[in-house]
């Protein structure tokens, strides 16, 4: 099967159950003019998104990766009036990565691999540069990654 076709199905179907209009328009052309990468979600992809949210009736959704807003729209259509919706493009914060140091462990609790796979991540993408802070405070002995996707 072929791009084409594989672009053929999506033009059906978006015509059918996912159509445009002038909101999503809008943010297809400013990521255009932006000159951002063309790598937004299709629009079977983006009702696929709302359907979700509105499925299991979220009220608040947490979005990575806004780029010009086109998903973005997708899901905050599906929230309720009062719902709430956070969409983050490269200011990434986790907490809680060193846990009393179990960041430095090589063992095979699930948290500390959790946390290795994070770093791992992170260091394995030449996007993204970031560094992980300990702290030691009311809280106890833990830490803070702070990374930064490039533009």
């Amino acid at each position: 099967m072929s791009e084409e076709r594989w672009g053929a199905v999506d033009d059906y179907v978006a015509s059918l159950l996912a159509s445009h209009d002038e909101v999503l328009e809008a943010a297809l052309r400013a990521g255009v003019e932006a000159g951002l990468p063309q790598i937004q979600v299709s629009p079977p992809q983006g009702k696929l998104l709302q359907v979700l949210v509105q499925a299991i009736g979220a009220r608040s959704v947490l979005e990575f990766g806004t780029l010009a807003g086109y998903s973005t729209i997708w899901l905050g259509r599906a929230l309720p009036s009062d719902g709430r919706l956070v969409t983050l493009e490269a200011a990434i914060v986790a907490d809680n990565v060193v846990r009393d140091g179990t960041l430095a462990d090589a063992g095979d609790d699930p948290i500390a691999l959790a946390q290795r796979r994070l770093h791992e991540m992170i260091a394995a993408d030449a996007s993204v540069t970031a560094t992980t802070i300990q702290t030691v405070g009311a809280k106890g002995y833990d830490g803070f990654t702070i990374a930064l996707v490039a533009a």
